[in-house]
């Protein structure tokens, strides 16, 4: 709740008291997650500090990449990414973050699907990115 509340010095205090960062709640998600669902990039950058896994994964194979975003929160997308998330990892479903967002809502911001696509055009010049990037509904 600390990390939901952006508390980042209750984070602290927490996580001295040996609770871990990587915590789950009874769907799978991780102070991480409530982070990037709130938008809030301070609590992200001290949780990744503190050695929370970009990479864990809710109950439907999602990780904080998704949940930041469905909600929309591009900032938050770059940070996640920036600091090693990937960007192509697929959910349960076999979705990129990119084709669930798609799949979910109609229209998605230009820079959203800039800031999932960008670390993927720079890793591949081969188009192999495209195919991940869009899931594989969308081959």
């Amino acid at each position: 709740m600390a990390a939901l509340a952006g508390h980042v010095e209750s984070i602290t205090i927490l996580t001295s008291a040996h609770v871990s960062v990587n915590a789950t709640d009874n769907k799978g998600r991780t102070a991480i997650f409530l982070a990037a669902a709130e938008d809030n990039v301070s609590a992200i950058e001290k949780l990744h500090e503190l050695g929370a896994d970009l990479s864990a994964r809710d109950h439907r194979g999602c990780t904080s990449v998704f949940i930041a975003a469905n909600r929309g929160h591009v900032t938050v997308v770059e940070k996640l990414i920036e600091l090693g998330a990937d960007p192509l990892c697929l959910n349960d479903k076999g979705e990129t973050p990119l084709s669930y967002v798609k799949r979910r809502h109609s229209r998605v911001s230009s820079g959203l699907e800039a800031a999932l696509s960008r670390k993927a055009k720079r890793e591949s010049s081969t188009g192999f990115w495209k195919t991940r990037l869009f899931g594989r509904k969308h081959n």
